[in-house]
């Protein structure tokens, strides 16, 4: 019977959220961003509200607290030009940036020659988004409603999932 064997050792790295929002930035610009259609009418209260427009995933933040989950807060958000109508006219054109915070998991990918770790988003579901306008003028509130509807949050929902992770 053999006996139990070690290396003697453990490394453990901790780091902290300021380390990996600096990597997660900086390889944000390594790649070109995801990208999302925005559906092209939404109704509110009876309105038919046009949206055309993409809008580009930005690079997310991070931060750290101890949960029973063991997930890690998520900020993220998603910007670009956006041209707004409501019933076919009172077209409007802003720049805008949606965001967002949800929790997520990380992942952890290991090869022969590296270790890849990043958040998860694969079963992320944004709920709700906040609206800067960073361009334009303020939206009206019918506007604002479409940005924030249902139908914006899956597109951009779907397009969180669908980031892929490295191999």
């Amino acid at each position: 019977m053999g006996a139990a064997r070690h290396a003697g050792f453990a490394a453990v790295t901790t780091v902290g959220s300021d380390f990996v929002n600096g990597m997660l930035a900086g390889a944000a610009t390594l790649v070109p961003p995801t990208t999302f259609a925005l559906p092209s009418v939404v109704t509110i209260g009876g309105d038919s509200i046009g949206l055309n427009g993409s809008l580009s995933i930005n690079a997310p933040t991070v931060s750290f607290a101890t949960n029973p989950q063991n997930l890690i807060g998520v900020t993220l958000g998603a910007s670009g030009t956006v041209r707004f109508t409501a019933n076919g006219g009172n077209l409007i054109e802003v720049t805008l940036t949606l965001s967002t915070s949800l929790e997520a998991g990380l992942f952890a990918d290991v090869s022969p020659s590296s270790l890849a770790l990043g958040v998860d988003l694969s079963n992320a579901s944004v709920t709700a988004v906040d609206v800067a306008v960073t361009f334009g003028p303020p939206l009206a509130a019918t506007y604002a409603a479409a940005i924030q509807s249902g139908p914006v949050l899956a597109a951009m929902t779907s397009a969180l999932r669908a980031i892929p992770r490295p191999r």
